[in-house]
Order: C-alpha cells, then sequence, then structure tokens
C-alpha cells in the first residue's frame, strides 16, 4: 500500500477496502496465496486508527493470506501513538518500519525529524522492534537536507572514504555478534527477520498494487496506480477498464536475476539460455577475482566490499542482461 505524506481524503479507507473487495473478485487472485503485506511508500499512519484499523479488516477477510502472513507498517516516531500501537497489534501486525534516520539530536533536527534521542529510542523500547537494519544516507532533493548542499556529486565524492569507513565499521560489528545480511540493505539477526515482502519480490512473486501511487506485479502484468486522487478514485470505480504492461519471461528472468543480487547471492542455474548465462558467468568471474565476489559451486556470493557496491553490480548485471537479450531479439 502507498500513500504520500499529504493528508487523504476522508473516503480513502473506504476507497482502499473497494479496492482490495475488487481484487478479490477475481479468481487468478483468490487462487494464490499472499505472504506479506507492506503499508508503506511514504507514511501510511498519517491515516487515523479507524481508517488502517478498517483496511487491515479487509485484507484479512478478502484476500487468501498464509498464516503466518507477514503485515509490516511503514511509519515515522512522530506518527506512532499509542493507540495506533494498540491497534496495530490487535488487529495482528507484526512487524515495523520506522524511519529512524538518526538518533543525533543535531541530525534529527537537520533532517526535520521530530522527537529527540530519548524519545525515539524510549518508542523503539516500546514496541520491542526485532532485529536491526542500516541505510546509507541517500540525499532526496527536496529534503530539508538537500538545501544546505550546493553540489551534491562534490558531497558525495568528498564523503565517500567516510561512508566506507562507515560500512565497514557496521559491517564487521554486526557480522562479529551473530547478525547476518538478508538483503543489500538489511542486516538481521541469524533466524530473525524474515524481511518477507522485499524477498518476494526478489523472487518475483506477485505484488497487488493497494492505494493511490502504488505500483505492482500480477500474473505477467504491470500495473500501475494513480497518484492524482481523482484518477485513483476512478480506477477502482473502474476495475474492469484498468490496463497494464504485459511482459514476457525475459523480463521474469531480469528480475530475478537482478533479486538474487540483491539477496547477496546468485544462483545461475535460473538462466536457462545457455549464451546469456555464458555472459552473466564471465562476468562474475571477474567480480571473484576483484573479490567483490566467492564462489560456492556454482553458487556466487557477494563479499562485505562486494555489498557495499552491490546496486553498482546489481545495474551492471540489469544491463548485460538485457543488452543480451535485445540481442538475440527477444525483448522486454
Amino acid at each position: 500500500m502507498r500513500r504520500s505524506l499529504m493528508m487523504p481524503p476522508s473516503d480513502y479507507a473506504d476507497l482502499i477496502v473497494k479496492q482490495i473487495k475488487n481484487y478479490s473478485k477475481f479468481k487468478y487472485i483468490n487462487d494464490s496465496k499472499y505472504g506479506a503485506i507492506y503499508f508503506g511508500g511514504g507514511t501510511p499512519t498519517v491515516l487515523g486508527s479507524e481508517g488502517l484499523r478498517k483496511i487491515l479488516r479487509a485484507l484479512k477477510n478478502y484476500l487468501p493470506l498464509t498464516e503466518d502472513c507477514e503485515i509490516t507498517i511503514e511509519t515515522t516516531i512522530s506518527e506512532l501513538s499509542d493507540e495506533k500501537i494498540e491497534m496495530f497489534y490487535n488487529e495482528g501486525v507484526n512487524r515495523f518500519s520506522i524511519g529512524v534516520q538518526t538518533f543525533s539530536d543535531n541530525g534529527r533536527a537537520t533532517l526535520g525529524r521530530l522527537g529527540n534521542q530519548e524519545i525515539v529510542i524510549e518508542k523503539l523500547n516500546q514496541i520491542k522492534e526485532i532485529g536491526f537494519s542500516f541505510y546509507s544516507l541517500i540525499i532526496n532533493e527536496k529534503a530539508t537536507l538537500a538545501k544546505t548542499i550546493e553540489d551534491s556529486k562534490d558531497f558525495y565524492e568528498r564523503n565517500f572514504e567516510r561512508e566506507k569507513m562507515f560500512f565497514n565499521i557496521i559491517s564487521n560489528k554486526a557480522l562479529d555478534n551473530g547478525f547476518e545480511f538478508l538483503e543489500l540493505t538489511k542486516i538481521v539477526k541469524q533466524n530473525g527477520d524474515k524481511y518477507k515482502y522485499i524477498v518476494r519480490r526478489h523472487n518475483g512473486e506477485d505484488t497487488l498494487p493497494i492505494g493511490a501511487g502504488a505500483g505492482g506485479y500480477i500474473g505477467n502484468t504491470l500495473i500501475m496506480n494513480s497518484l492524482k486522487m481523482d484518477d485513483f478514485r476512478e480506477e477502482v470505480e473502474n476495475t474492469e477498464k484498468r490496463r497494464g504492461i504485459k511482459v514476457n519471461s525475459y523480463y521474469d528472468l531480469v528480475k530475478k536475476v537482478i533479486g538474487q543480487v540483491q539477496m547477496t547471492n546468485i544462483d545461475l542455474d535460473i538462466v536457462e539460455d545457455e549464451k546469456i548465462k555464458e555472459c552473466v558467468k564471465n562476468f562474475m568471474e571477474k567480480l571473484v577475482k576483484e573479490n567483490f565476489v566467492e564462489k560456492e559451486s556454482d553458487k556466487y556470493f557477494l563479499t562485505n566490499k562486494g555489498i557495499f557496491w552491490g546496486n553498482n553490480i546489481s545495474n551492471e548485471v540489469s544491463n548485460l542482461l538485457i543488452k543480451n537479450i535485445f540481442i538475440k531479439g527477444r525483448y522486454l
């Protein structure tokens, strides 16, 4: 589910419920099983407790969820009130994604984050968040911090070595204390957080787009909901007129290989085309020589160095796959 930080219209929750009911009318969806729900793409908790409760109950009542379905709420400390915490617990939410950004009071003020360090820690302890994750800070051009940086390229170049140093300190400390990389941007306790929603997306499984601005993948079709509320309302009211972009098996191939890179391990057995497999294999062997990747049997695993450069590697693999697919005349 996706919603921006802007206050939604009064009937937004009802629109979401109707969209969920519309999905439930399709046999393909009813014959499927969904193991993860993610409320994100902004701060969906700007909705009131009752609206969120309606949506959560509709998801459970109308969609075929697995018994151990992971239900994640993306939120901020300031939006996570005691009332909402209790409501989420009662409605079966079992995971939070909280945009802390920093525990530094000065840093929080610079980033425009509400609540000081003490409040943040108190709130995190209250919900007993399980696992640990960290993300390299990406400067959004519309963010408060961006206004203090005149030349972002120069900023990154000047801070690159420090960024790499921080990554190595955090990753080595975490790995030495029983954590492991689950994904490029996710360090978890062993046998802890499953990160199901992103793992399933990396595996190429279906994603139902729910809410204004949400994008998804159903069967072999890409679907994007309109971000403009009037257009989104029209889409909900006229589901039978919705259109998407149909893709072929080569799209799935690119998606799954890139997903494996994001999950830090690559198994080339998923590539059936021998020529394409050979090209990717040759690229991986080069990464082995440069210590970005380690090889075990026929599988490749990103090293810490490879994880630091993971998104760059992902981009290179993507370009390589697309280039070879187009050379063969097999268009996405």
